[in-house]
């Protein structure tokens, strides 16, 4: 990458640390309620800290996962030492200074399961102009991604795609429906050529621009994003709804 700069660094980094978010809270959510219980209390002690200027990938406002541990009864029962300073070192090494609009993915824990929306950036894009095909980036970014959707065989995923409002099209009749349901289909192939299942896909859908992102401008472009929707195995999802 020879006269790029550092840029691909930056953006290699906040992916990075953007999937450790991501695996760390499938972490959580697959293990039994002693193990959420003990974790819970050590986010209370008062050793774990955030540095001073710098922001967690993992918001409490945006990560309910984190939110349902501190609604769960505090319980005296053992973790190993090793496992939990495992856990806290994770979530410590998160703590570094990231630009929120910025952020490559965003992790969001639904009564359905775990949703990963995967954002289409002008300074970091996943797809070629307003196309369907992949950037490199992109085809990174999906190869990332699958290896932990691919690591749990009994899992089901649903994957959609979503444009701003304002899309214009450049050929006929091509609309922010088609292009969306495009994109879902490529990142659903990507997925797929990287280790995912076939029987793990449930549904592949386009949105266009119909279901922009709560609390964003409708033609923002962080509704310029493909969501896949992890769908976690029913102990974990009733633990998830009981606790929103």
């Amino acid at each position: 990458m020879a006269g790029s700069g550092g840029a691909w660094k930056v953006a290699y980094a906040d992916f990075v640390t953007a999937m450790m978010a991501l695996f760390l809270v499938l972490w959580l959510v697959s293990q039994d309620t002693s193990v959420r219980e003990a974790v819970e209390k050590a986010f209370r002690s008062q050793f774990v800290t955030t540095a001073p200027g710098t922001a967690s990938l993992i918001q409490k406002t945006e990560s309910p996962a984190i939110e349902a541990l501190g609604d769960s009864k505090n319980s005296d029962s053992p973790l190993e030492a090793a496992v939990l300073r495992k856990v806290l070192d994770q979530l410590q090494a998160l703590n570094m200074p990231v630009e929120g609009e910025n952020r490559p993915i965003q992790l969001r824990v639904t009564p359905e399961g775990l949703e990963i929306s995967v954002f289409d950036r002008a300074k970091r894009p996943l797809f070629v102009g307003e196309t369907e095909k992949l950037t490199m980036y992109g085809r990174w970014v999906f190869s990332t991604l699958a290896w932990p959707i691919a690591e749990n065989l009994n899992s089901k995923i649903e994957l959609a795609g979503h444009t701003p409002e304002g899309f214009v099209t450049t050929s006929g009749d091509y609309s922010a429906w088609e292009l969306s349901a495009d994109r879902a289909k490529v990142a659903r192939r990507a997925l797929v050529r990287y280790g995912v299942r076939e029987e793990q896909i449930n549904k592949v859908s386009g949105y266009g621009s119909t279901r922009p992102m709560a609390d964003t401008d409708p033609a923002d472009e962080e509704n310029r994003r493909v969501t896949v929707l992890f769908r976690l195995p029913a102990p974990h999802n009733s633990y998830a709804v009981s606790n929103q």
